[in-house]
């Protein structure tokens, strides 16, 4: 529904990719080839913003920075924790292990939080891989 979608102004950085934005995102392509009236991937590269059509209620709101420099939205109710260590923090490398896989552990539970897992939702991703399956038979 059009009444569910907001767009969002996003300024375009060296090496961002329609494909890259759509991820980060969470939308399609062919949505935000709609939204900027763009005809093929090329003219994409002429813009130096870029709307993106989001769900109102998903607005992300929240940047924080990645390991490659490059800006990580989350949604408003998913606020990640955020740990700080200092350089001079000497660990062991099993520490540093140990620790690098509790990380991953915490992010995939705010992923798994954050995820709408209505069942309305599932029951659209079982009769489309239902469908496939139908399709391959």
């Amino acid at each position: 529904r059009l009444d569910d979608i907001v767009l969002l102004t996003k300024d375009i950085q060296e090496g961002d990719t329609l494909n890259a934005i759509a991820l980060q995102y969470c939308c399609s392509v062919a949505d935000i080839k709609r939204v900027n009236n763009l005809i093929n991937d090329q003219d994409f590269f002429a813009l130096r913003s870029i709307k993106i059509p989001v769900k109102k209620f998903s607005v992300l709101t929240e940047t924080h920075v990645s390991p490659k420099g490059r800006p990580v939205l989350w949604p408003a109710h998913c606020s990640p924790e955020v740990q700080e260590t200092s350089p001079s923090d000497k660990f062991s490398a099993n520490e540093t292990a140990g620790n690098f896989l509790k990380e991953v552990d915490r992010d995939i539970e705010q992923i798994v939080k954050c995820n709408d897992t209505k069942r309305e939702n599932l029951n659209e991703v079982v009769s489309a891989l239902a469908a496939q399956q139908i399709c391959f038979e």
